[in-house]
């Protein structure tokens, strides 16, 4: 039934649009936020439990998991910007 729709040009174009807004860069920004939460906090704790027995066991952690965290999202984002360049692994559209 979906077919039907995807043969109307109206409908293919709608479909265009919304995949391109999936690519939008404030998308991209917040997904790399998102991300580095969760990863920079795995970083914590990671840090935490390995300097456990020092006295700024949480201050180390703390600078361990902020300087990976901005360093890695500005990768993460670079990293999507190039790969939403690039046409590899994109079927090319028949006309």
């Amino acid at each position: 039934m979906w077919f039907a729709l995807l043969r109307n040009q109206s409908s293919i174009n709608l479909l265009k649009s919304t995949i391109m807004k999936d690519n939008s860069r404030l998308r991209h920004i917040a997904k790399a936020i998102t991300w580095r939460i969760i990863a920079s906090g795995t970083t914590f704790l990671l840090a935490l439990f390995f300097f456990d027995d020092h006295p700024n066991a949480l201050e180390n952690a703390t600078g361990i998991a902020l300087a990976e965290s901005v360093l890695k999202m500005l990768f993460y984002y670079l990293h999507e910007r190039i790969w939403y360049k690039t046409r590899f692994g994109i079927v090319k559209e028949e006309a």
